[in-house]
């Protein structure tokens, strides 16, 4: 699955921060290689799917997405650092690998 482009606004810019991840992260994320992955926890219907990926400095980001009406661009509704148990489990095997870019 590849992203192009994310669509960001002041809601999910204001979510990421509220985890202190900042919009251009997000972007550095799809920038490199990722995994997308099934949301096993989601809050929100919409957000099925989440990126997994590292920023350029290393660190390493889940994005919960949501679809838009173009297949290649996607609305993060944030973006995290997940806990240990959640990159342990998918950093391992990515068994929840809907297809690695």
């Amino acid at each position: 699955m590849e992203i192009d482009e994310f669509v960001f606004d002041e809601h999910n810019i204001s979510e990421m921060a509220r985890h202190g991840v900042t919009y251009i992260e997000a972007i550095q994320v799809i920038a490199g290689e990722y995994h997308v992955l099934r949301n096993r926890t989601r809050h929100v219907a919409s957000q099925s799917l989440i990126i997994q990926g590292r920023t350029f400095g290393g660190r390493v980001l889940h994005i919960p997405i949501q679809a838009t009406s173009d297949p290649r661009i996607w609305r993060p509704a944030t973006a995290y650092d997940p806990s240990n148990s959640q990159f342990r489990r998918q950093e391992g095997e990515f068994e929840d690998d809907v297809e690695p870019r």
